[in-house]
């Protein structure tokens, strides 16, 4: 067997670093009061929130723009 460990030692520092990050803090009561307080939902279930939001947004950028919006996808589809 090795005496000396199977995970570097500068690795495990750096896990650390990791799980150690300081809450969020936007410098201002207020800002970081309503920051915690709209994104403990996301935390939580992200998908439940994100995914309707996001099919809500592409319908009305349809309805808004219509055909121009089609054209631009099409357009970044063959660019990529």
């Amino acid at each position: 067997m090795h005496t000396k460990s199977e995970i570097p030692d500068k690795l495990i520092r750096k896990f650390q670093q990791i799980y150690s990050l300081p809450p969020n803090d936007l410098h201002n009561e207020v800002l970081t009061s309503w920051y915690k307080f709209l994104t403990a939902p996301l935390k939580r279930m992200p998908f439940a929130y994100i995914v309707p939001l996001s099919i809500g947004i592409a319908v009305m950028m349809y309805l808004v723009v219509g055909q121009l919006l089609i054209h631009l996808v099409s357009l970044l589809q063959n660019g990529f």
